[in-house]
């Protein structure tokens, strides 16, 4: 979660001609704040395209894969052979990377306690006691999937008992840590329909699941014979492909990877098998997978923290010389919010709320009249990546004190002028993003001096 610095800061300023009328408009009260939450902490999954085939060409395919996440780092990524040395269904790693910051990572194999077919929900992890899980150099991660970094130590379930064979990645007794991460998996299948799905569960390092996210394979699975596109869902009932698939589709045989990123720190991952089978053997009861080439940031990263800095003018509608702000006069108002943090503020957190001076009246029509704008409220961004409805993101308050939120924006004003209207509420959908130059919003409207 990236929360908004709160108070915000702020400026005022005035026209010349407003300030001289001297009416009573110096008061341009202002709120900015957020609803942040931690429930509004969450984390993305990104799924690489696919890789068939065990051999020399499919294994340089695969090792593309995380090419492209890699470099999204200022230093790349930095693999420290996860397993090594690892044995049984448990293991630990300690490793530093190259910036010296010092990790660690916890693993066990085990199951989720729950079999398909379809999505699974159950989020509890049962710790192996039988079975088996080959630890080791390999050209393939599981089953015929290929391995791009055979020479790394993989690890292949073969553990027993009823459920979604899965393994979990603890971070909570890291010393630094962990934001993203990626990693390779080897047949794990995922049929979202006629089928059973297979997913990531990620958790925050209080127990929380932050984010639980299905594996939809999508496009392309290369094979030496050329890349295959398929279908990613079908309907229910109407599966395509034979019984058992062999030739690659929805994870049986390939090779992807896995992304994770998060707005805070990562506690555990879980990662458990589907099953690709649309006959009565659709379970996922059966099914194993593999996992190699883990890997972070070369150097540690933290998400970035939003502050939004707000400024309010005012402006006379009439723009003509001989125009002066007395009373009868409309002016324009607008809110400019600029994002000058080095982090985008959580999903639809912003909200604004407005007070308007006792000396103004609000006008509930086209704020613009002949310009192209339409509604009370106007909107305009510059790459603040939100949206703006004026039918939902826009409410008002006739109460003696500002709304605590904007729920409790409850008033419908009038049409035309309206002097009951004393508080405006925004709430922009979306989080504003960050970035150079800084991204910005403005919001207009209109209102007459009384």
């Amino acid at each position: 979660m990236k929360p908004l610095e709160d108070p915000v800061q702020m400026s005022n300023r005035q026209s010349n001609a407003l300030s001289q009328a001297k009416i009573g408009l110096a008061c341009l009260c202002l709120v900015l704040f957020t609803t942040a939450s931690n429930a509004m902490a969450g984390s993305t999954l990104t799924i690489s395209d696919e890789v068939f085939g065990n051999n020399a060409t499919s294994r340089t395919n695969a090792n593309i894969l995380d090419d492209a996440w890699g470099a999204s780092f200022p230093t790349g990524s930095y693999r420290p052979d996860l397993f090594l040395g690892g044995a049984g269904f448990t293991g630990s790693k300690l490793f530093t990377d190259p910036s010296g910051a010092s990790y660690q990572v916890d693993w066990e194999v085990g199951r989720i306690n729950q079999v398909g077919p379809g999505l699974p929900t159950s989020t509890s992890f049962i710790l192996a006691t039988g079975g088996s899980v080959t630890i080791g150099p390999s050209t393939t991660i599981q089953s015929s999937s290929p391995n791009p970094y055979s020479t790394d130590t993989r690890l292949s379930t073969s553990v027993s008992g009823t459920g979604l064979k899965a393994v979990k990645l603890d971070f909570n007794n890291s010393a630094t840590d962990i934001y993203a991460f990626g990693f390779y998996v080897g047949d794990l299948e995922s049929r979202p329909n006629n089928g059973t799905v297979g997913r990531v569960i990620v958790f925050d390092k209080s127990g929380v699941v932050i984010g639980d996210h299905p594996i939809i394979y999508t496009g392309t699975v290369k094979t030496t014979g050329g890349d295959v596109l398929y279908t990613v869902t079908e309907p229910v009932g109407a599966p395509s492909g034979s019984a058992n698939n062999d030739n690659g589709d929805w994870g049986n045989a390939t090779t992807a990877f896995l992304s994770i990123a998060s707005d805070i720190a990562i506690g555990s991952v879980i990662v458990h098998v589907g099953d690709d089978d649309h006959t009565t053997n659709n379970t996922g009861s059966t099914e194993q997978l593999g996992i190699t080439g883990f890997q972070i940031p070369a150097e540690p990263i933290t998400p970035g923290t939003a502050q939004l800095t707000a400024v309010k003018s005012v402006a006379l509608f009439d723009t003509s010389a001989s125009a002066y702000a007395v009373p009868g006069e409309d002016v324009v108002y607008s809110i400019a919010v600029t994002n000058e943090g080095d982090g985008e503020a959580d999903n639809n957190s912003i909200f604004l709320v407005d007070k308007l001076p006792n000396d103004l009246v609000f006008f509930n029509g086209d704020a613009d009249g002949p310009g192209p704008g339409a509604g009370a409220v106007l909107f305009s961004q510059n790459s603040a990546g939100l949206t703006f409805d004026v039918a939902t993101d826009v409410k008002y308050s006739d109460g003696p004190a500002a709304p605590a939120n904007f729920a409790s924006c409850t008033y419908s004003p009038a049409t035309g002028y309206d002097p009951a209207v004393k508080y405006i509420c925004l709430n922009p959908k979306g989080a504003m993003a960050n970035g150079a130059p800084f991204p910005s919003f403005t919001v207009d409207f209109r209102a007459q001096i009384k």
